[in-house]
């Protein structure tokens, strides 16, 4: 039987302040040059700012909510499959995401719907 590895603080972290529309801390969960790759959106974010309008724009605008559906843990980078509900069209759909984390910190995240 496989040991199912706990989930690092810093993913927690992300999907807490996600969830309670917190844009401090979910900044605080990226490296200074951390970076989201938006599959979904065909878009790479760079920096605070981008970050941080992303933030605002798909998750405090649709208050979206973010349920952990499944994840494994491979060293630093953490595969996840997650349900986003919220005030967007369809009000439910599955995303992937893959986290990038040194230092405690998220580095890069790859992000998709499936």
């Amino acid at each position: 039987m496989r040991e199912e590895k706990s989930l690092p603080e810093i993913v927690s972290d992300y999907i807490k302040a996600s969830n309670e529309h917190d844009l401090e801390s979910y900044m605080n969960t990226f490296a200074d040059n951390g970076i989201i790759i938006e599959e979904s959106i065909g878009s790479m974010l760079v920096g605070s700012q981008e970050i941080g309008g992303y933030f605002q724009t798909y998750f405090i605008n649709y208050r979206t909510c973010t349920e952990i559906l499944e994840y494994d843990v491979n060293n630093n980078v953490i595969d996840m499959r997650v349900l986003f509900t919220g005030d967007f069209p369809g009000n439910k759909v599955i995303g992937i995401y893959q986290f990038f984390l040194e230092s405690d910190r998220i580095v890069k995240l790859r992000a998709n719907l499936e």
